[in-house]
């Protein structure tokens, strides 16, 4: 993966978190449906949401976007585009 690939998903997840709850284990809850996740589940998807180790496939956002209805407004291409500061 380039530096520009790497940077390209940091910004697409950091959009994601900012519509997301805070709360990880409310987040695992909602997208598992298990209401009593165990330490290692909520730090995995923790992992998996963190915008440096990610590289979420489209089921994942697939399933991010049914869970959470503040993110079926965002397009995939919104998501991945580049800031236009970093142009």
């Amino acid at each position: 993966m380039t530096h520009e690939e790497r940077e390209t998903i940091i910004r697409a997840m950091d959009k994601l978190l900012e519509r997301l709850p805070p709360d990880m284990t409310q987040i695992y809850q909602q997208l598992y449906g298990d209401l009593s996740p165990t330490r290692n589940d909520v730090q995995t998807l923790r992992n998996r949401l963190n915008p440096n180790r990610s590289n979420p496939n489209l089921l994942f956002l697939g399933n991010l976007v049914q869970q959470f209805p503040g993110l079926k407004d965002l397009t995939l291409g919104e998501l991945f585009k580049p800031d236009a500061s970093s142009n």
